[in-house]
């Protein structure tokens, strides 16, 4: 909250009615569905603002599945790099445009200003337009970046250089790099961790390339049976199944896959 200068603490003007706020604690869990961190947010009780008072649009797109599919099909096909990324408090990146004001949090009110009210000049976690915010703001500067914003989709991006293109996916604060240039992939990367605080990874889904693919080989299957409590079910018997007593010789293999 201090790095990126989310509020002030500032007197409450008079008829203002501060947005609440309160304390969210989770573990977050990798692509391999491990706890890779404890995490403690403070969100916005966004239900208390007001239409038309401190917040007006509050639309946000995200990329859709399809679109996702046929980038990484065509990484697949044309063996091309596949990097993953996450923004690090992703929301608090974008810009409020309303004037809103909340309630200090608990456990960080400032000695002697308990009285006074924060200013947000950030968006944050629970506010109705923080996802706008944060959206416009990534588009302002991705495109900043000679990155060109697809019609169909407005969270696919497109950049070419020469014989060098690259692809990227903005999936609410994840972000899925494609390329066939791996200089060209690193200055992205470089360039974005230079306006975000970045990590690798992308909403949970594991990228496996094979130079030669395994049939039947699916990455998340054992992630999937254990979370289901699934590792000892075994398919249940046809109903109606009446197996003969008489068997021939060829069917005694049958019999005991049976």
């Amino acid at each position: 909250m201090g790095s990126n200068q989310v509020w002030t603490r500032v007197d409450p003007p008079k008829g203002a009615r501060p947005v609440g706020c309160k304390w969210v604690y989770k573990r977050k869990l990798g692509a391999d569905g491990e706890v890779t961190a404890f995490k403690a947010r403070l969100v916005a009780k966004g239900y208390t603002q007001q239409l038309g008072v401190n917040f007006e649009d509050t639309y946000s797109p995200v990329a859709m599945a399809k679109s996702i599919r046929i980038l990484l099909a065509i990484a697949a096909w044309y063996d091309y790099e596949i990097w993953q990324m996450d923004v690090k408090t992703a929301f608090l990146n974008g810009f409020v445009e309303e004037e809103i004001f909340m309630d200090q949090p608990e456990g960080f009110t400032a000695v002697g200003e308990e009285q006074k009210v924060c200013h947000l000049q950030r968006s944050i976690y629970g506010l109705k337009q923080a996802s706008r915010s944060w959206n416009t703001r990534f588009d302002e500067v991705i495109r900043g970046y000679d990155f060109i914003k697809n019609d169909y989709d407005p969270c696919i991006y497109k950049k070419v250089s020469g014989s060098s293109v690259a692809y990227l996916v903005l999936y609410i604060d994840d972000i899925l790099l494609i390329g066939n240039d791996v200089k060209m992939l690193g200055d992205i990367k470089a360039w974005l961790c230079t306006q975000f605080s970045m990590k690798d990874i992308y909403v949970g889904c594991q990228v496996c390339p094979e130079k030669k693919p395994s049939p039947g080989r699916f990455p998340q299957q054992f992630g999937l049976l254990g979370r289901h409590g699934s590792f000892t079910v075994r398919s249940p018997n046809r109903p109606r199944l009446l197996l003969s007593t008489k068997i021939e010789p060829y069917q005694q293999q049958k019999l005991k896959l049976i």
